[in-house]
């Protein structure tokens, strides 16, 4: 059974009942070999839980806790981290994949830096979040979908407490400041995210078509 699929220009990738197979689209794959891999390549990994694709890596999250990232360039993995959190419950990559962020099984979210590997804890992070989404054209804005509303987190990798991660708040129109508060988008009845881009989330409507939600994080750009 096919529980998910991604697709870019050069590969396909399937979860099927635990694990993830990956298809060149080529011939062979760029060292020569075979244009297939089945991940994880190794015993005592787990089932894969969620995965994400970009042009060049791979990375997925299995019951283990394990985030792993796969070359798509030289058919190997570059890392193998173990969140001590438990299954990963969920997980979207940047479009580079140099950041990953990801929901574990206390529905606490993170993003994880491959290249250094210590994940950033998510702040006030709502615990209701199914599915994250990265806006490719803003550095570090990040989209948590529930059921009921869009919630605009803002990702920085530098500031006096090291990285962090917290989420969009009300502004208060009289002082300019933050008030403390959440500010959050209605999801529409229906609605289904699939992307976002330039503060608009574009969803799948019930019949079909597609739709873009503007988010108030947003507004006023």
């Amino acid at each position: 059974i096919v529980e998910s699929l991604q697709l870019s220009s050069q590969h396909v990738a399937l979860n099927i009942e635990g694990k993830i197979i990956v298809h060149g689209l080529t011939e062979k794959s760029p060292n020569g070999t075979t244009n297939q891999v089945s991940l994880p390549d190794k015993e005592g990994a787990g089932r894969v839980t969620a995965f994400a694709m970009t042009e060049n890596f791979l990375v997925y999250g299995t019951t283990n806790g394990n985030i792993s990232m796969f070359s798509l360039v030289d058919y190997q993995t570059l890392v193998d981290y173990k969140h001590n959190g438990g299954s990963i419950k969920t997980l979207a990559a940047n479009t580079h994949g140099t950041r990953i962020a990801f929901i574990d099984q206390a529905n606490s979210g993170f993003i994880f830096n491959p290249t250094t590997e210590v994940t950033t804890t998510i702040e006030n992070f709502n615990p209701n979040t199914k599915r994250l989404l990265w806006d490719p054209s803003e550095y570090g804005v990040l989209i948590g979908v529930d059921s009921r509303n869009f919630t605009t987190y803002c990702y920085s990798p530098n500031s006096r407490f090291g990285p962090v991660c917290e989420p969009v708040c009300v502004m208060d129109p009289k002082t300019h400041s933050a008030t403390g508060k959440v500010n959050t988008t209605a999801v529409p009845t229906g609605f289904h995210a699939i992307g976002a881009y330039r503060g608009s989330v574009s969803c799948q409507m019930p019949s079909g078509t597609l739709a873009a939600v503007s988010l108030d994080t947003h507004r006023c750009l």
